[in-house]
């Protein structure tokens, strides 16, 4: 419709003018008129002229005034023609950097599959290490009791020297290859202590250049924890920890790839430490939270050596009691500050887990907060200027041995909206 406009205007203007032009014309031929002393005809000629001067005017006139793209080609062209070639360098540019980028890539493809094989032979050799580590363990065992039979047979010999004088003879005779025998196997014994030493140590720097994907567990990490009832007979105790260990601990160890070989299990506890526990918790009458703590550093495919870790039920949170704060720019970004407010919540539990609350199997303390509120106090920072802290408040009195924590979000702005 504009293009459709923009033509009829034209040509209403162009025979406006050429009607004009016409009208003057024939006024001049009747009167005879003369321009700059000219003949009449020639007036004419020169009208004429003037007529189609101002219809080819006006019709420039009008279509730049109209259209924003006539102005352009008619007095920005030569501008167009050097931005269009300064692009098309450009594009050249980008698809000379972007060549260059996909290059750079394939050249990291290859070094990533470089980098995998290495690893698959470390492993490889890792795995070889153990095996050998392992054989050398059972030679050990072997010849460590073979020594302790020599031992007590030789110290059985010396005891009845006293006794048996008679046969001093025969027991020196006895003696001397015993005693050769002795120092024959404490020298294996020391050579393959040695060995054993340098197995340790190969074992130890394999460890360190593996990946952490490797790792089941690390030292003093939470297995799981229960709540077991105190205050019962201790064979009672000891049944609830055997189960949690045997059950639910049990199962999570095993998720993580720790096992024992040749059992279905994966976990190992000190007799004496699990006694003591049952002890302590059948001690009291209250309620207690058992942690199930990793004990060192353990590799998947090995067993999780661990300890407790015992709290008695208290109560940890006051009712509207702020367990952590955290101050946020309200310039950040949304996703910024979804970040700042998780960290927040990540200190909450960090807190709730040091004052000895019951964990579930990913190590956090249940449901901290309703995951709705979080998008709803994103918006609410957004409305304020410059800082704003946000601190996470206990809902309800919370007691160690009765989870999950639950805390709302408040807000302390510095400044109003």
């Amino acid at each position: 419709m504009y293009g459709i406009f923009l033509i009829l205007v034209l040509v209403v203007t162009g025979g406006l003018i050429a009607w004009l032009g016409d009208m003057i014309g024939r006024k001049v031929g009747r009167k005879r008129l003369t321009l700059f002393g000219l003949r009449p005809r020639h007036t004419s000629v020169v009208i004429t002229v003037i007529t189609g001067i101002l219809i080819a005017g006006s019709t420039l006139a009008v279509m730049a005034v109209v259209s924003a793209d006539v102005r352009t080609a008619l007095f920005s062209m030569k501008q167009l023609q050097e931005t269009l070639a300064r692009n098309q360098v450009e594009l050249r540019l980008k698809d000379a950097e972007i060549a260059e980028k996909q290059r750079r890539a394939r050249e990291l493809e290859m070094e990533i599959a470089t980098r995998t094989s290495e690893y698959d032979t470390l492993n490889q050799q890792f795995q070889a290490v153990l095996n050998q580590r392992s054989a050398v363990d059972e030679a050990l065992k072997k010849v460590k009791n073979q020594l302790e039979q020599i031992q007590g047979e030789y110290t059985r010999v010396i005891s009845d020297y006293g006794f048996e004088k008679a046969r001093v003879d025969r027991l020196k005779e006895l003696a001397a290859p015993l005693a050769k025998a002795v120092d024959d196997l404490t020298k294996q014994v020391e050579s393959l202590t040695r060995e054993k030493g340098k197995l340790e140590a190969e074992i130890s720097n394999l460890r360190t250049d593996l990946f952490f994907g490797n790792v089941a567990y690390r030292a003093d990490e939470i297995v799981l924890s229960t709540v077991i009832q105190g205050g019962r007979p201790i064979e009672a105790v000891k049944k609830d920890l055997l189960a949690f260990l045997n059950g639910p601990a049990d199962e999570a160890a095993r998720k993580r790839g720790a096992k024992i070989e040749g059992k279905q299990t994966a976990l190992q506890v000190v007799p004496e430490h699990f006694n003591q526990a049952a002890e302590l918790i059948a001690g009291t009458d209250e309620r207690v939270v058992v942690r199930a703590i990793s004990y060192t550093n353990t590799l998947v495919g090995n067993p999780v050596p661990v300890y407790f870790q015992l709290f008695r039920n208290q109560r940890i949170f006051r009712k509207d009691e702020v367990i952590a704060s955290r101050r946020i720019d309200t310039a950040l970004s949304p996703d910024q500050m979804l970040l700042e407010i998780l960290a927040l919540l990540s200190d909450v539990n960090e807190r709730a887990i040091q004052q000895g609350m019951v964990t579930t199997a990913e190590g956090t303390v249940g449901r901290t907060t309703n995951w709705t509120e979080i998008p709803d106090t994103i918006n609410k920072i957004r409305t304020y200027a410059g800082t704003v802290t946000v601190q996470a408040v206990a809902q309800n009195d919370t007691w160690s041995a009765a989870g999950p924590l639950q805390v709302r979000l408040e807000l302390r702005p510095e400044s109003r909206p």
